[in-house]
């Protein structure tokens, strides 16, 4: 492929992406005719790119939702929670509409590969072996977390990133924490 077409493509892409959050953010389920206006572009470069406005939106989640999971399970330097806040609140019009609609089972595949690298080592150092004990206060986590993120966003991003950071990280050393890791047998 040609570098040129393919940085292009990648372009057209991302203008059209922006336009349909914005659209979204304004809330508007906007036409492939506003996109392609909005974007600069012409409908057989749309149709060239997508299907239609769904499967927009459909790949728009996945690239957003990939780049979510990396960055949970990234090797950075810097704090992971606070590293989840930024990259949530650097595509917030898609997160506050995504955990609108999304609330229960959002961010999932982000959020498993985070289990696996963080959550479960944590447990399992302190001995406990109970893998659905383990499961329940995962997703009490996970839903937290989000229900958190949710109200930031919400509120127009009131507090910094390090700060929604500190609020995280603050209930997850909390007693409850600490009790749950330690009860080994509930």
């Amino acid at each position: 492929m040609n570098t040129a077409n393919n940085s292009l493509r990648q372009d057209t892409d991302r203008r059209i992406r922006e336009v349909l959050l914005s659209s979204l953010e304004q809330g508007k389920e906007p036409t492939v005719g506003e996109l392609c206006a909005g974007a600069g572009v012409n409908r057989s470069t749309f149709y060239r790119h997508y299907l239609d406005v769904y499967d927009l939106m459909e790949k728009t989640e996945t690239e957003i939702q990939k780049g979510l999971a990396q960055t949970l399970v990234s090797e950075a330097e810097g704090d992971p929670l606070e590293r989840l806040v930024r990259y949530v609140g650097g595509y917030g019009s898609f997160y506050r509409i995504y955990l609108q609609k999304h609330l229960n089972g959002s961010m999932e595949a982000g959020f498993q590969s985070y289990w696996e690298s963080h959550f479960k080592p944590v447990f399992l150092r302190a001995g406990v072996r109970d893998e659905r004990r383990m499961q329940y206060f995962y997703q009490f986590v996970k839903a937290g977390v989000m229900t958190v993120l949710k109200m930031w966003l919400d509120d127009g991003y009131r507090e910094s990133p390090e700060e929604i950071a500190r609020v995280l990280r603050s209930m997850l050393n909390s007693t409850a924490w600490k009790k749950n890791a330690s009860d080994k047998n509930g």
